[in-house]
């Protein structure tokens, strides 16, 4: 094949479609999750992608712990952090007509709500994949074209969305046919809720005449200055224990930003609980340097 040609792909984010919450609505509860069983998961979504039982007895174990499973072109699978996965078709790369906006999702919308099994879903945003082609000596260049669209739903617990990356949602790609062609599935089942974290300090002794104590309501910016200022001192100390970091600049004089639009309240999924937190990205970086790293803020505001 030549090699003075190439091509290269990236998301690209449409319009914003969820305005994020930047306060909770109604009372701070916690909600509990059912636990997981990787395979009943991966039995239950090869039913719902219509697999022969035959291709379900016949299950991969991959690294950490992910199961597969195949019919024909067709794969299901499943791993950690209740993440599954499903390709259904190879997608029409031909057609390079992009899907509008309504019909991604609407297509989108009947296949999620399908494999959500009961969870409620809000849009959250649609990307399309896209490739550009072009000469190495910048000579001739394509246009750019979209191959898929993926339109992203957000699990939603009395209206308020789960917040932590890959982790309740649900992702489907679609070919510019409308064809759904792979998805990615992290809902969680609800089974009620608490107000008591199972992961809070032990409750007093029986006797002791002190109440068990409430999970505290905090204000989500304050929350998050305090779990910035933790965030930044632990840095500091990772930096002091490294010697040939010691030159760098202390956390005093580092210069920290908040990513503009990324403040959001929501909920946290951790093990079998969902809780609510804030959230935010933050920029760090010497004043007199041009490199930065980015890292995330959450702050439990009720825990």
């Amino acid at each position: 094949m030549p090699d003075n040609w190439y091509a290269w792909r990236w998301y690209n984010a449409r319009e914003g479609i969820r305005e994020p919450l930047t306060q909770l609505p109604g009372q701070r509860r916690i909600v509990r999750l059912a636990p997981r069983d990787a395979g009943t998961e991966l039995a239950r979504l090869g039913q719902l992608a219509d697999f022969p039982s035959a291709a379900l007895q016949e299950v991969q174990v991959e690294q950490l712990g992910v199961l597969n499973a195949s019919s024909g072109d067709r794969v299901v699978s499943t791993g950690p952090h209740g993440i599954r996965w499903v390709r259904l078709a190879a997608p029409n790369h031909r057609n390079t007509q992009q899907l509008a906006t309504d019909r991604a999702i609407q297509a989108a919308r009947a296949f999620a709500e399908r494999y959500a099994e009961g969870a409620e879903l809000v849009v959250d945003g649609v990307h399309d994949l896209m490739q550009n082609s072009g000469a190495k000596d910048g000579s001739e260049t394509g246009r750019p074209v979209s191959l898929e669209t993926h339109v992203t739903f957000r699990q939603v617990f009395d209206g308020v969305p789960v917040i932590t990356p890959d982790r309740g949602l649900i992702r489907v790609g679609l070919d510019n046919d409308g064809t759904v062609v792979q998805s990615q599935i992290a809902t969680r089942e609800a089974t009620g809720v608490t107000r008591e974290p199972s992961t809070d300090v032990a409750p007093p002794e029986p006797g002791s005449g002190r109440p068990a104590a409430a999970p505290r309501e905090r204000d989500p910016r304050e929350a998050l200055d305090a779990a910035q200022r933790t965030l930044l001192a632990r840095l500091a100390a990772v930096t002091a224990d490294e010697p040939e970091r010691q030159g760098a600049a202390s956390a005093r004089d580092l210069r920290v930003q908040d990513v503009p639009g990324t403040f959001e309240v929501g909920y946290e999924l951790e093990g079998d609980e969902a809780y609510p937190v804030a959230r935010k990205l933050i920029q760090i970086g010497a004043p007199d340097s041009m490199f930065r790293t980015r890292r995330w803020v959450v702050a439990p505001l009720a825990r």
